[in-house]
């Protein structure tokens, strides 16, 4: 049916594309003969034209016009007739589609109704499912069946006769009840499957087991109104399973009660089994444990070994009986050694991804590991006896030997010669010895020692002390022998060993003393190559000193009187391979007379009368300095210990050079250094000097009569104290070589000088805590007398601890300038009379003729530091700051010196407060190049 709706769908297609190819052979017949009419009507207008033009026709003219008239009116019929073809065309197409639209819609239902006739056919149920083993069913969403094939008649015991149109699968069938209906109707509802297990009772009483398998059908994605219901018997499997339950609740209380530990571990890695032995020997219950992610982290606390466990037991890695024993800390905190063994590969189980058995072996374990111990310890003291030691019977036959003994004799290992006689082992013979002290030692029961003969030592290659004595049994019956033998050569070579190396330390101390106690580098030289010289009597030897160009010269020669090897001192000379010797190599020749192919360097060696020759690099980080030469007119005379004896001189010599040039380089650049600062400081101290002089030499200048002359004189006095205080700094700088200086010293110079401005009718009482002489005792210069200034000793203010510390030269300069404005400040507005300049005062104290009263003024500077942060503390008995000062609203120059200091060149704070008098509170930090 499908087969012919869709011929008839491609017959209307085609009817279609004849109409549209007819519309457009008719369109093109109407052009052409639209064209054909106008190329007519040209023609019989230029006839008529040529007419008119040769006279032949005088009304040629009117009949010209009505001929035009005429094709403008055909065209436009013909245009017309044109355009009415394409609408009826248009409207044709249109009426076209519009019909094979609906054809096609018709075509898709009918398409749609066929295919859901087909799935609602019996024919169609029974061809899938006739011969199916299982219970096939066909019902609507109301339950009404519309099949049933002959395995589900057989299984619901209906006859072939029934007629399944009457019966309703959720009412009347054996398997229908009213949870199961419930059930079904919530799955029909969201259009999904069902599986579900369903005992059932049939006919006679008969019990079965049914699994339900209800699908809903769909056509075209959508559900339609039938159903498809699978019914499987499994009452077989049903009852099997309940026998294996019952096994498997046997074998539970076999495996719960079973005198051994047993473990399961699923998937997961977490545990799923745990028997009563599992929880006595660990103390942990099957709540605990079962199920619990941190169930292995109790039995093993440490994190590597628990992954280690985790791992061997549960991988199945190994398909054959496994063995492992691992130790698990109880509940008590005790210990416990258990013997593990996996049988997940060779005896599986369901569910179980891997089981293991276990027995505590923790008893067991201690005692083999007590006696484990014991024998490795005794063992362990046989072997490491520096004696060779060997065991034998009365027999001599070998029970045991040492490791050491192996050595001695070179034996391949202690199994191979267990059981042998010790004669044939030892000294390969087939009899006994006749120097035999363990047959002499079984006869007598008494001790021997005795000494290797020469034969023996050359046998055994040494000489050796041998130590015998007998072994007895608890009733003092002789059933052996120990024999140790003891290696005495090493002894008489280290005894003649150290008397050479005595020999040899002492003439190379008495080296290293001449080279300490020499100056120069060729003095040092010389030292070392006369001490060299009774070592090592070769019949020349030289040291070379290599510059940084390469260029060598002889800095200094020692030369054999019985020979007429020669060099002078001071000379330049050649140098063998520069590159090998910058690395550290070792270059000379034991017979120049039979090398090949002798460098210049070697043919002149050769021609002065050497024969063979020493050159070692004298190296001082990876820098090479010089060589040491030592040549002999003898070949073959230097040996190893000669070339070990001149490395070692070597090392020294190099060492002793580099010292002395760097001592003179160092004493030179010092005296250069101190010729430069004392220059530099003589400009400094000069210029400051000269300033000063200026500034006093504008003030002369200054007219007297001039309405500013006040000020301008106390401004340049300023100006003048500012630059004796940065004087007064450098000369303190200069004196102690531009180190850091005590702050406590700088603030007493500071203060000293500045006071210098105070008027006669005024004193000045200053207490600096803690005083110069506390910082720097010994050091600090003496101040100069003055009545106004003293300093406190052994005060304390405020509660805090004052502490001596140091600025550099860039934080003196600045602290320098601060501490004069304070000062200033001070006299200025502590006087008797504040606001009056200090420098409009009279010398004998009487501005204007009147006498001013005396008052003494109080300051107070502490200096206290922590966590390398400094502060000073400035404090006066004046009247304190004014309101907008204190704010930082009014500025003077002073005031804008400090701030500026204090910020720009010291990096740091300060704070301004009144507290019986002005404070000023200065917080900035240590300098950098000052060590704690």
């Amino acid at each position: 049916m499908e087969k012919t709706l869709v011929k008839q769908s491609i017959h209307t297609l085609h009817n279609k594309r004849f109409v549209l190819y007819y519309g457009i052979g008719l369109l093109m017949t109407i052009l052409v003969f639209s064209a054909l009419t106008f190329w007519t009507d040209q023609r019989a207008i230029a006839l008529y034209q040529a007419l008119i033009n040769d006279n032949v026709i005088p009304e040629g003219q009117q009949i010209l016009e009505q001929l035009s008239h005429l094709r403008l009116e055909r065209v436009l019929v013909s245009t017309g007739f044109v355009t009415l073809c394409i609408a009826l065309n248009a409207l044709l197409l249109r009426y076209q589609r519009e019909y094979l639209r609906e054809h096609n819609q018709t075509v898709k239902r009918r398409i749609h109704d066929h295919a859901t006739e087909r799935l609602t056919s019996k024919e169609y149920y029974a061809g899938l499912f006739g011969n199916s083993s299982l219970g096939v069913l066909v019902a609507d969403r109301e339950g009404h069946i519309a099949f049933i094939n002959s395995s589900m008649q057989d299984m619901l015991h209906l006859p072939a006769s029934v007629n399944i149109e009457n019966l309703n699968w959720m009412t009347s069938l054996p398997f229908a009840n009213s949870s199961l209906s419930e059930l079904v109707k919530l799955h029909l509802e969201n259009n999904t499957a069902l599986t579900t297990d369903e005992v059932l009772t049939l006919a006679d009483d008969l019990i079965v087991h049914w699994r339900l398998h209800l699908t809903p059908q769909f056509q075209g994605g959508r559900p339609i109104n039938k159903l498809l219901i699978f019914v499987e018997d499994i009452t077989e499997l049903q009852q099997e399973q309940e026998q294996l339950y019952k096994k498997q609740a046997q074998l539970q209380g076999v495996l719960e009660n079973v005198p051994v530990m047993l473990e399961a571990f699923d998937k997961e890695g977490q545990l799923v089994f745990w028997n009563a032995e599992s929880e006595r020997v660990t103390g942990y219950s099957k709540s605990t444990m079962l199920k619990n992610p941190q169930a292995l982290e109790k039995l093993y606390p440490e994190d590597s070994y628990r992954r280690y466990v985790k791992y061997t037991l549960t991988n199945n890695f190994d398909k054959t009986f496994d063995e492992h024993s691992f130790t698990l800390q109880a509940s008590d905190g005790t210990t416990r050694t258990i013997n593990w063994f996996k049988l997940s590969s060779r005896s599986p189980v369901v569910d179980w991804d891997c089981w293991a058995m276990g027995i505590d072996i923790t008893q067991q374990k201690r005692v083999e590991e007590a006696l484990r111990k014991a024998h490795q310890q005794l063992r362990a003291v046989f072997d490491t006896i520096p004696a060779g030691v060997s065991v034998v019977d009365t027999e001599l036959n070998i029970i045991d030997l040492s490791d050491t003994l192996l050595k001695i004799y070179g034996l391949p290992d202690r199994q191979s010669v267990i059981g042998r006689k010790c004669h044939e082992v030892y000294y390969q013979s087939a009899i006994k010895c006749s120097q035999c002290t363990v047959a002499q030692v079984l006869e007598t029961g008494k001790a021997v020692t005795r000494i290797t003969m020469p034969d023996e030592s050359a046998n055994i290659g040494g000489t050796f002390k041998i130590y015998t004595s007998p072994i007895k049994d608890e009733y003092g019956k002789i059933w052996g022998a120990v024999e140790c033998i003891m290696d005495v050569t090493d002894l008489k070579q280290a005894e003649d060993t150290y008397q050479q190396f005595s020999k040899r330390v002492q003439a190379l101390h008495e080296i290293d003393q001449a080279i300490l106690g020499a100056q120069s580098p060729e003095a040092i030289v010389q030292a070392a190559l006369s001490h060299l010289r009774r070592l090592i009597a070769c019949q020349r030897a030289m040291v070379l000193d290599i510059n940084k160009t390469g260029e060598a010269r002889v800095l200094g020669v020692e030369v054999s009187g019985d020979t007429d090897l020669k060099i002078t001192k001071g000379g330049q000379i050649g140098i063998l391979n520069p590159k090998a010797l910058r690395e550290g190599w070792i270059q000379g020749s034991k017979d120049l007379a039979e090398e090949q192919n002798l460098s210049l360097i070697q043919q002149t060696l050769y021609e002065e009368g050497v024969r063979s020759y020493l050159i070692l690099p004298l190296l001082v980080q990876q820098q090479l300095v010089g060589t040491l030469n030592l040549e002999s007119d003898r070949p073959n005379f230097f040996t190893p210990e000669h070339v070990d004896i001149a490395s070692e001189v070597a090392t020294s010599l190099a060492i002793a050079l580099r010292q002395a040039r760097l001592h003179e380089q160092t004493r030179y650049d010092a005296a250069t250094k101190a010729a430069l600062l004392d220059e530099v400081n003589h400009r400094v101290k000069n210029n400051l000097a000269s300033i000063i002089g200026l500034v006093y030499a504008e003030q002369r200048y200054i007219p007297e009569n001039l309405p500013q002359y006040e000020f301008y004189m106390a401004m340049t006095n300023r100006l003048i104290n500012r630059i004796k205080r940065l004087a007064t700094v450098h000369n303190m700088l200069s004196a102690t070589e531009w180190s850091p200086l005590p702050l406590s010293e700088l603030i007493s110079q500071v203060v000293y000088t500045s006071l210098e401005i105070l008027p006669r009718n005024q004193r000045a009482e200053v207490d600096i805590y803690p005083s110069p002489s506390q910082c720097e005792k010994g050091k600090t210069k003496p101040l100069p007398p003055l009545e106004s200034l003293h300093t406190a000793q052994d005060n304390e203010i405020d509660g805090s601890v004052p502490v001596c510390v140091l600025v550099d030269s860039k934080q003196a300069s600045s602290l320098a300038l601060i501490l004069y404005e304070l000062v200033t400040n001070t006299i200025k507005y502590s006087g008797p009379e504040n606001g009056t300049e200090a420098t409009s005062l009279s010398q004998a104290g009487k501005p204007n003729g009147l006498e001013l009263p005396t008052k003494t003024i109080h300051i107070t500077i502490k200096t206290t530091m922590k966590d390398k942060k400094i502060c000073l503390e400035y404090r006066d008995d004046g009247d304190g700051y004014p309101e907008d000062v204190l704010h930082l609203k009014r500025y003077n120059v002073g005031l804008y010196l400090i701030q500026r200091l204090v910020r720009s060149n010291l990096r740091g704070t300060f704070k301004l407060s009144n507290e019986h008098g002005a404070i000023t509170v200065l917080y900035f930090d240590q300098g950098e190049n000052i060590k704690p």
